[in-house]
């Protein structure tokens, strides 16, 4: 059972991380995949491989795909490529329906960007990439400059969470800090006192302070 379990939590490790971005969630579904796989007892694979093709069903999962195009570590180079619709003419269908859905527009530049990005023009080469040590929104925060569509599209997906979980430990934490007894304190020293206590989750805290 090691052999199984083992993964198991080290995927639930990896996506409780309040950096974890969709991307992340591609990868665990496949070291999981290649993990039942290697199961000797045909019967017992199987029936895992089907409980995991159910939860894989029950994502959106044009946005994971996207997650891994969009990716300048990865773009299509982690794709079957014997699979057409993991293509990027077949998932740029995908990034200009995000794009009217979330910005309410038709994009005027979009698939010519996502070109330029497949041809690995500047600034969506690899020597530019790198440079951002694998911080994707830092990398399309960039890439902003040059580019007009793509980078909102990017931009979106990389910035959504993955997990509550980061969240939920902020929360449990303000209830030592705000409690019934002690429910007086000015906001600005509530907030001082969350960052002193929970530096890595000073992005939430920006957050819900911006919420106040």
């Amino acid at each position: 059972m090691e052999i199984i379990i083992l993964p198991y939590c080290a995927a639930l490790n990896q996506l409780q991380r309040h950096n974890s971005q969709l991307h992340d969630v591609l990868h665990c579904f496949g070291n999981l995949v290649i993990v039942l796989r290697s199961l000797d007892n045909n019967n017992f694979k199987n029936k895992l491989l089907k409980k995991l093709e159910k939860r894989w069903s029950d994502w959106e999962q044009p946005l994971l795909l996207l997650a891994f195009l969009l990716h300048p570590g990865y773009r299509a180079d982690k794709f079957n490529p014997q699979i057409e619709t993991l293509s990027f003419p077949h998932l740029g269908k995908w990034v200009t329906y995000y794009y009217c859905a979330w910005f309410n527009e038709d994009p005027t530049v979009l698939l010519v960007e996502l070109e330029a990005y497949r041809q690995k023009k500047y600034p969506y080469n690899d020597a530019t990439a790198r440079q951002f040590n694998n911080n994707i929104l830092e990398f399309w925060n960039y890439v902003r400059g040059y580019s007009k569509e793509l980078y909102r599209v990017a931009e979106r997906i990389f910035s959504i969470a993955v997990t509550t979980a980061s969240l939920e430990r902020l929360f449990s934490t303000m209830g030592w800090l705000h409690s019934k007894r002690r429910n007086r304190l000015a906001v600005s020293i509530l907030i001082s006192k969350l960052i002193y206590n929970n530096y890595d989750n000073c992005f939430l805290i920006n957050f819900f302070y911006y919420l106040v």
